[in-house]
């Protein structure tokens, strides 16, 4: 007669196997399921790094504390998983401490190169960003410029949540004049910003 696996080892084995369903099953049940707080930290890691579906995702969510919330947050950023990040913030308890350590502010400037407006918005509504690093502008301007059409909401949200002076704006424009895909993104994104 065996041991019986853990319960993160029976998660793992389902993810591995791609077994969604048991999955779905061995996180719903109610009496000998998984508790809050019991599961190892790599699950969460494994449960982005694999694809698995979002309610499962959704599912962890409410098993995890807030330094597992994190590395749900870290993770899906990092791996551009599609999930809304509201989910995983709204279940932190402690957020300024668990931003603070787990170093989550970092994540915004990938957030603004990779151009997830969503996203950008979930962190500076959870105040997840650094207002003083003027990269995140930089990057917005220089992405917004390159494209054939400007995301105007990603440009105001990341110019309101780091402010600088007009001069300064002025700058960071001219510095990118030359790389704007025409005349029109130049204008628009200079209508945006000054």
């Amino acid at each position: 007669m065996g041991q019986q696996l853990s319960i993160s080892a029976q998660i793992r084995k389902c993810m591995y196997n791609q077994d969604m369903n048991g999955l779905r099953m061995l996180l719903s049940r109610p009496s000998d399921g998984p508790i809050s707080g019991s599961l190892e930290d790599n699950i969460f890691v494994e449960a982005i790094v694999l694809n698995c579906d979002t309610d499962i995702v959704t599912a962890l969510v409410k098993l995890a504390n807030d330094d597992q919330l994190t590395l749900l947050i870290a993770t899906a950023v990092l791996y551009d998983y599609p999930v809304p990040l509201e989910i995983f913030f709204n279940s932190i308890t402690n957020r300024e401490r668990a931003i603070e350590e787990h170093h989550l502010k970092h994540l915004f400037l990938t957030l603004c190169e990779r151009e997830r407006t969503e996203a950008v918005r979930v962190f500076i509504e959870n105040e997840c960003y650094d207002p003083c690093d003027s990269r995140c502008l930089r990057a917005v301007v220089r992405g917004q410029l390159k494209k054939a059409t400007v995301d105007t909401d990603l440009l105001k949200l990341v110019k309101s949540s780091h402010p600088m002076e007009p001069d300064e704006v002025r700058n960071l424009v001219d510095t990118y004049r030359d790389e704007a895909h025409n005349d029109e993104v130049l204008r628009i994104v200079e209508g945006c910003l000054l």
